[in-house]
């Protein structure tokens, strides 16, 4: 008797929501996917793009769900107007198209022995730490 009260409980909510869905149509999670990729691939093509007209060659782009890593090689021996010159690109970067990331870069070196500038902007909204770094 139980069961039978239950499956048409089912049966009734299944016709509310058609009712619904049929007035105000229906929501596709995998188009809101789909549209998030789009906008990171936008996003990626204004970088490399905004990084080729600036004069910085040698880089690398590499995005995850939560963070875009920039990855630029420099010269052995840099000029310091170069250093600062790229710097000052990073800077009207952040400003500019990435306002709504945070950033944060470190200096390595790659296997040839070239200096190696590494930013990472992550979304401060990806992270539940109270002051807003990754880690």
């Amino acid at each position: 008797m139980k069961l039978k009260k239950y499956n048409n409980y089912l049966n009734e909510d299944k016709y509310d929501d058609e009712d619904f869905f049929d007035e105000y149509g229906s929501q596709d999670e995998g188009q809101d996917d789909a549209q998030g990729e789009d906008d990171m691939e936008h996003l990626l093509y204004l970088l490399r793009t905004f990084l080729k007209d600036s004069g910085i060659n040698n880089f690398s782009l590499k995005n995850s769900t939560d963070s875009i890593k920039l990855e630029i090689v420099l010269k052995t021996k840099e000029r310091l107007t170069d250093v600062i010159k790229t710097f000052a690109i990073l800077k009207k970067l952040s400003n500019d198209i990435m306002a709504d990331y945070d950033a944060e870069f470190d200096i390595w070196q790659t296997k040839k022995g070239d200096p190696l500038l590494i930013v990472d902007y992550y979304s401060p909204e990806y992270d539940d730490d109270e002051d807003g770094a990754p880690f």
